[in-house]
This record gives structure tokens, C-alpha cells and sequence, in this order.
């Protein structure tokens, strides 16, 4: 009982008002969350779509990540290759045509870029 007393008796002033934030924050977790969603239950319900298209869109794609490390054969599906690691990174690097690839896609870039954000301005 003297812990109680000892937190109640930290979260009041001098003049007796209690700090109901302080309060707050010395509840646990599960209720300190319980009582946030309770609270503010409408801007979590108004931000649901944006958290779902962005896992959605932004998220599940990232699977399709782990193709640069595996050698692919599609009839075994995205997680059937055998894994290689940086083997085709190294391969890209190392390729004569490495710089006239990157110097093409600099200029694409450029040019969208120029055609897409300054032209319609």
C-alpha cells in the first residue's frame, strides 16, 4: 500500500490538483493502450486505409525481393532456387556493360525527370 500512496502522493501538486497525465503514465501498458484507442479511436479509424494501402503496395511487394539472391526457376515458385547470395550483384558489377547501363539509366532518369516535373510547369 505505501507504493500506491507513495505514486498517488507524486503525481499532486502543492496546491492538491492531481496530474491526471502523470496518472496516466503510471499506469501499465495494456491499460495505457486501452485507454488511448478508447480515446482516439476515430483518427486510428480514419488512418486504417493509409496503414492498409501502405502495407498493401509497399509491404507484400518486399516478398519479391529475395529473387536477387536465389537463381530462379519459376516452375519451383519464388522460394524454390537455390540461394546465391550477392552472385548476381557481383555479376552486374563486374559487367563490361555496367557503366554504359548506368549512364543510359542517369539519362532516362534526367530526361523523365525534365519532361515529367519541368515541362508541365
Amino acid at each position: 500500500m505505501a507504493v500506491k500512496e507513495k505514486a498517488a502522493a507524486a503525481v499532486v501538486d502543492a496546491s492538491g490538483v492531481v496530474d491526471n497525465t502523470a496518472v496516466r503514465r503510471a499506469w501499465p501498458l495494456p491499460k495505457r493502450l486501452g485507454w488511448h484507442f478508447g480515446h482516439y479511436w476515430q483518427h486510428w479509424v480514419m488512418a486504417l486505409p493509409a496503414m492498409v494501402f501502405v502495407f498493401v503496395f509497399a509491404y507484400i511487394p518486399m516478398y519479391g525481393i529475395q529473387l536477387a539472391f536465389r537463381d530462379f526457376v519459376p516452375s519451383k515458385g519464388l522460394t524454390g532456387g537455390r540461394w546465391v547470395g550477392l552472385k548476381y550483384f557481383n555479376q552486374f558489377f563486374t559487367s563490361p556493360m555496367f557503366s554504359k547501363v548506368m549512364i543510359n539509366t542517369i539519362k532516362i532518369s534526367l530526361g523523365t525527370l525534365v519532361l515529367g516535373f519541368i515541362a508541365p510547369i
